[in-house]
């Protein structure tokens, strides 16, 4: 290529950006001015829409409701059914092992609570009369123990006086 080819081709490239650039700032003059009547005329058309929209929107609303109801109502039916088979086949497994259910439990409560009181009123009643068991004991054990004390005396006095008076032997051979 030789070197005019190449000015012109330079010259028409700097052309042809100073045109985009005109063209831009056309654009932007034209949407400067126009900017706030266009606007307008969107917020115009968006509120036309709204109103057209409301009815339809409401409309769409309320079937959402009866709809979210509906499936509300038939999954709590759903949960109770699975709720009930899952108790019944858990309390038929429990009892087939043993296990007491709620009633039965209750009852035996009762019937340990009702037992407890019967033994503590016994046991107040028992302690009363093991504490006279206890004094008679005590009143029994101190007369063998006086007995026993006055055996003791009777027979040291026995042998104090046996000592003072000669024996039988001693008698016989001053004879």
């Amino acid at each position: 290529m030789a070197k005019k080819d190449r000015d012109d081709l330079t010259a028409e490239l700097k052309e042809s950006a100073h045109k985009i650039w005109l063209a831009g700032l056309g654009a932007w003059s034209l949407a400067k001015s126009q900017g706030t009547r266009g606007f307008n005329r969107l917020v115009e058309r968006g509120q036309e829409l709204e109103e057209r929209a409301k009815p339809a929107f409401s409309r769409l609303k309320g079937r959402a409701a009866k709809v979210s109801a509906e499936v509300r109502g038939r999954a709590e039916e759903t949960w109770d059914t699975i709720e009930g088979s899952i108790e019944s086949r858990l309390s038929g497994v429990l009892q087939k092992l043993g296990v007491p259910d709620r009633d039965v439990i209750g009852a035996l409560t009762k019937r340990v609570d009702a037992l407890t009181r019967r033994i503590e009123a016994m046991g107040s009643s028992a302690s009363k009369s093991s504490r006279k068991k206890t004094t008679s004991k005590k009143a029994a054990k101190k007369k063998v123990v006086r007995k026993a004390a006055a055996k003791k005396m009777a027979k040291k006095r026995a042998r104090s006086t046996s000592k003072k008076a000669p024996s039988r032997r001693a008698k016989k051979s001053t004879r």
